[in-house]
């Protein structure tokens, strides 16, 4: 019955990508639940393709408290090598600041969400919370930090 369930989550979220352009779907959270490896989506030549997400490093640490600086220097980030999405992205936002995310369908403002909770890594280039590489902190501690 489980993986009946499992097959019609599939089917709703792949309907649901198919018409908003591939953002994080609520069919991805239920098949993400507790006990399960969280599920990353990835653009394949033919579609998502789910992952399991990678595991922290060994020497990764917990953020206690951010102190709400973000950085993004020089990130580039695609889901295949054939299509460019993110190129030389900066950003550097300071403690108190409030920043929107805005532009056209497809233009990344998801990827870039997923990138600084870590869902994906970049290709290139650094992200920084606290002034802390995002990949030496652990996906936990980054994720309960933001908000």
């Amino acid at each position: 019955m489980i993986d009946r369930l499992e097959e019609l989550l599939r089917a709703v979220r792949d309907e649901d990508e198919n018409e908003d352009g591939g953002d994080e779907t609520a069919a991805d959270a239920l098949l993400s639940g507790p006990g399960r490896p969280p599920v990353v989506p990835n653009q394949g030549e033919t579609g998502p393709v789910e992952e399991p997400e990678r595991p922290d490093d060994g020497d990764a640490v917990a953020l206690e408290q951010a102190d709400g600086t973000v950085e993004l220097d020089h990130v580039y980030f695609s889901y295949s090598k054939e299509r460019r999405l993110i190129e030389d992205l900066n950003l550097h936002v300071k403690p108190g600041w409030r920043v929107a995310i805005v532009g056209p369908t497809g233009c990344g403002k998801t990827t870039v969400i997923n990138l600084l909770m870590r869902f994906y890594d970049t290709d290139s280039g650094q992200i920084r919370v606290s002034g802390e590489p995002v990949t030496r902190i652990t996906r936990e501690s980054l994720r309960d930090n933001y908000g």
